[in-house]
């Protein structure tokens, strides 16, 4: 997850606008306003 995090940070990971969330790697992860990165359940979580 550490490492999505950072894909994240990098720009390297798809947005997805209907969802609001972030996919790398196969999961899932919102931002909160104040930056903080959560994932989202499910497959490889």
């Amino acid at each position: 997850m550490h490492d999505d995090v950072a894909q994240i940070a990098a720009g390297n990971a798809r947005w997805d606008p209907t969802t609001q969330r972030y996919e790398i790697n196969g999961r899932y992860y919102g931002v909160e306003p104040s930056g903080t990165v959560f994932p989202d359940p499910g497959a490889g979580m």
